[in-house]
């Protein structure tokens, strides 16, 4: 028996730490300078999911929510960013239980479950470590000063959507606020200056935030010297609109029944943008329909050609009320009422959700952000082919692609680019 006992003792004292997930164990950011000291309850925190290991089936499901959520609410010209959406919506179905929680899981069309956060958590390491690319996605949540969440969701925000839990004085509105826009514009590179006005968090107990910051170069500039004024079909009227022109050599292309389309490579080539034109009498929306992960893939995957192409400049800023779009994608019931009680002992109540998007396509390249957010209140070497042409003087659709989680970073639509 001594003997036995000796031997175990040794073996236990013999252990050592996983030195791989040591290394991929990753601490939480710090809290912004003005933002107030995070709240101090912690539970023994699970180790990172590994950088490397990204789901195959992420990019699927994240490019399925991506193309409903614009679909729900394209209406003219359109940008959108469902990763933004989904990852804030995310973190708020972790604290629904219930019915609440089951209405989430139809919006997402999968369970919102462990490895549902571990997807995401894998994902945003894959974001944030896109090499040469300026691309960070990066979550926020702030509670009023004395209000407590639980501590298992509060740990789960820490672990999987690398979030600092802060608190702020709500009945200050015009400071709390303020605190908000300052962090959402640190984290859409100074794109979107405001997420929040005083009254819309006046009374709020938990806001959740997620913003999303692109800036890509094309791997080939298009030559300011080429960009003059074309036709650009708006409706039954056509309209002159600047308009970049070149010969890209090596681009993917495709020619499907009633589209065409091509993916533009930024200079790190980590990421691209999929330009996808109806053909001549085919209805935008049909082919916006058509779009999954399995086509938008295959363009940017196909075999590469040079493409004379034309490309309108563009710019623009949109804000969306997130509440009916996403009622009707499948939570009724989730909005002002619902069961958080997975968040906090009290009861919470959704309050507003909300998106902001900025994008801007010229000679240079793209830059794109994207806010998201949520209030939570109280109740109460072969020989190449010819160039084909790629004319975009219609309406299309356009999508900014992360080539390793083969997910849409955003998406949009330009009827008019005047």
């Amino acid at each position: 028996m001594t003997s036995l006992l000796a031997l175990l003792l040794a073996c236990a004292g013999s252990h050592k730490p996983d030195p791989e997930s040591a290394a991929h164990a990753e601490a939480p950011p710090e809290a912004p300078a003005d933002v107030a000291t995070p709240q101090p309850e912690r539970v023994v925190k699970r180790p990172s999911p590994s950088r490397a290991a990204v789901n195959a089936d992420y990019g699927k499901r994240a490019t399925d929510f991506a193309m409903r959520f614009h679909q729900q609410i394209a209406d003219g010209n359109t940008a959108t960013s469902g990763i933004s959406a989904e990852i804030a919506l995310s973190m708020l179905a972790a604290g629904a239980r219930g019915q609440t929680q089951a209405e989430f899981e139809t919006l997402f069309g999968a369970p919102v479950d462990e490895a549902w956060h571990i997807d995401n958590a894998r994902a945003l390491a894959a974001y944030n470590d896109t090499l040469g690319a300026e691309l960070t996605v990066t979550n926020g949540l702030w509670t009023d000063t004395g209000f407590s969440l639980l501590e298992s969701y509060s740990q789960l925000l820490t672990d999987d959507y690398r979030v600092q839990p802060a608190q702020l004085d709500f009945s200050d509105a015009n400071t709390a606020a303020a605190t908000i826009n300052r962090w959402t514009q640190e984290h859409t590179k100074g794109m979107i200056e405001k997420l929040f006005e005083p009254p819309d968090v006046q009374g709020a107990k938990v806001v959740l935030a997620n913003a999303v910051a692109f800036k890509g170069k094309w791997a080939v500039p298009f030559d300011l010297a080429n960009t003059k004024p074309m036709p650009f079909h708006v409706g039954s009227e056509s309209v002159d609109v600047p308009t970049m022109n070149a010969t890209l050599e090596h681009l993917s292309y495709v020619d499907e029944e009633g589209f065409s389309a091509v993916a533009i490579p930024y200079q790190e080539r980590a990421t691209q943008m999929i330009i996808v034109l109806p053909d001549e009498g085919v209805e935008l929306e049909s082919v916006e329909a058509r779009l999954d992960a399995q086509m938008l893939g295959r363009t940017t995957m196909s075999g590469r050609r040079p493409v004379n192409i034309a490309l309108p400049k563009w710019q623009a800023e949109y804000s969306y009320d997130l509440l009916e779009p996403l009622a009707e994608m499948g939570l009724s019931t989730a909005f002002r009422g619902g069961d958080y009680s997975g968040m906090s002992e009290q009861a919470l109540t959704l309050d507003a959700a909300i998106q902001k998007v900025v994008v801007k396509v010229d000679e240079e390249g793209t830059e794109a952000a994207a806010v998201t957010g949520i209030i939570m209140k109280t109740t109460s070497t072969a020989v190449a082919p010819p160039p084909v042409d790629f004319v975009v003087d219609r309406p299309f659709f356009w999508v900014i692609w992360h080539t390793e989680t083969r997910s849409p970073l955003f998406t949009g639509r330009v009827v008019d680019p005047r």
